[in-house]
């Protein structure tokens, strides 16, 4: 019974590293896409002030940095 409930402890602590192991994938991506939809946005509204972008695309690339 002792061994059992070992395995048991040994079984879920493998499966709470896997799912943290997962959500720092999850995290680092989202951050990716963060810095992307910065980066995109600076463009974005740099081209907007020499006349290059529509103010549609200004609110496109800040809803995409909002959402990210």
């Amino acid at each position: 019974e002792k061994e059992s409930k070992r395995r048991a402890v040994l079984e879920e602590t493998k499966a709470l590293l896997a799912d943290l192991e997962e959500a720092e994938k999850r995290i680092e991506a989202r951050r990716s896409q963060m810095v992307s939809a910065e980066k995109t946005k600076v463009l974005i509204e740099a081209r907007y002030e020499e006349g290059l972008s529509t103010y549609m695309e200004v609110l496109d690339a800040e809803a995409v940095w909002l959402d990210a």
